[in-house]
């Protein structure tokens, strides 16, 4: 990350800085990073015990109880409260491939993420279905799925940070839906009405399907200043997007020498990296070992919406953005995955090593850099691949990626 610092603000500088230092403390390279992995291990020690020891009450209370009342080791984990024993819970499953190419093989389309919604859809939910054509300004109706290792409650919670006037209904876990959230806004420039209903799909995916209804009729009519109102043409072209088509690329991507043979012999040998005794990162995430959060939907898809956060950081501009990320893809695989979502924006790769030549801990480490979608600018990073042995680093055992990027309003060409 050194290349950075020419030409940036302190404020970059600083978090540069920062991002190094997480960085050493995740593979296990700083002073403060064992006792905090120790923390770690005797946290999800203490979780378990607890659970173990509900497991043992519930055995040996002879007292009938209704199912529905009594609960799960994940409704006494988070509180019955937050997940309520009805809750769908998403079965752990150990997928070797990342979720999107598993979506195509089933044979959905992944469609580009629909940018005019009013809703903060997060980056894990995968578009996959548009059943209006995206055509009409009064509706929209869309299927997005996500592979999330959450309790159904708490993945639908998500919106509870954004809306004041929403409400959330959970359902059994047969039902159909298994919840399904109300979201409505009536605000001077906003009057719309949303439903998100969340099922499985026959591939045993979970998904959502997104419904937003829109009043132009009762916009501009709910406040008293309409001075800024924008006129129905306007503001049609915003909801479909007008304008803001793909920017097309005419240039040619670097690559270094001996990428393509390299990246071709990732992709083929499972045991290119030593990942034999890594851990389920959903697992962790579950069972509240490691805390999940969701990525800006802002960001370019370059990320496995597999790969999960666990930590990042956000520069006040937005401009600069840093995120660990864990998985339980393989890492040959997810190493693939991240190179092959760069080569879709037709990244530039300015450096790739592999072995023991890096940082400790550390497998692989790229440099990159490409013009964002929209033709407003470009992003330059860096991602670090690495797993550490158990008692080291942040997420010990854990297939994780930390990326660095910084967003400039220079085009590559």
């Amino acid at each position: 990350m050194v290349g950075f610092l020419a030409g940036c603000t302190d404020q970059i500088i600083e978090l540069l800085t920062t991002v190094d230092e997480l960085i050493d403390e995740q593979l296990g390279t700083s002073e403060e990073s064992d006792g905090q992995a120790e923390s770690k291990e005797q946290e999800a020690a203490d979780d378990k015990d607890k659970i173990a020891e509900s497991t043992d009450d519930e055995t040996n209370d002879e007292t009938e109880e209704d199912p529905s009342e009594s609960g799960n080791e994940i409704n006494d984990l988070y509180g019955h409260d937050i997940v309520p024993p009805t809750t769908y819970i998403p079965e752990l499953i150990n997928h070797r491939e990342p979720f999107d190419d598993r979506l195509r093989s089933q044979g959905y389309d992944i469609l580009p993420a629909p940018i005019h919604l009013p809703l903060p859809i997060p980056y894990e939910w995968v578009y996959v279905e548009d059943f209006d054509g995206n055509t009409d300004p009064d509706y929209f109706s869309g299927k997005f799925c996500f592979d999330i290792p959450l309790p159904l409650t708490v993945i639908a919670s998500y919106f509870d940070d954004y809306f004041t006037d929403i409400t959330q209904e959970t359902a059994y876990r047969e039902a159909h839906p298994k919840h399904t959230t109300f979201i409505s806004v009536n605000e001077t420039y906003e009057v719309w009405d949303a439903q998100i209903k969340y099922n499985e799909d026959v591939h045993g995916n979970l998904c959502a399907l997104v419904e937003i209804e829109y009043d132009w009729d009762a916009i501009g009519k709910v406040g008293e200043d309409s001075t800024q109102m924008i006129s129905d043409e306007e503001m049609s072209q915003e909801l479909q997007g007008e304008g803001k088509g793909a920017f097309q690329e005419t240039r040619d991507r670097k690559l270094p020498e001996g990428f393509s043979e390299e990246l071709a012999d990732i992709r083929d040998e499972h045991d290119y990296f030593d990942d034999s005794f890594a851990i389920s990162a959903k697992e962790a995430i579950m069972y509240r070992q490691y805390d999940m959060s969701y990525r800006n939907n802002y960001l370019p898809k370059v990320f496995l919406y597999d790969a999960y956060v666990l930590d990042h950081l956000e520069s006040e501009d937005s401009n600069d953005w840093s995120g660990t990320m864990c998985t339980d893809i393989p890492l040959h695989k997810m190493v693939a995955k991240h190179l092959d979502m760069l080569a879709d924006y037709n990244a530039d790769i300015e450096y790739f090593e592999t072995g023991g030549n890096i940082k400790a801990n550390v497998v692989a480490e790229t440099g990159f850099a490409f013009n964002d979608e929209f033709g407003t600018g470009s992003y330059e990073g860096t991602t670090l691949f690495f797993i550490t042995p158990e008692g080291e680093g942040t997420f010990p055992k854990a297939r994780c990626m930390t990326t660095y990027l910084e967003f400039s309003d220079k085009i590559i060409d």
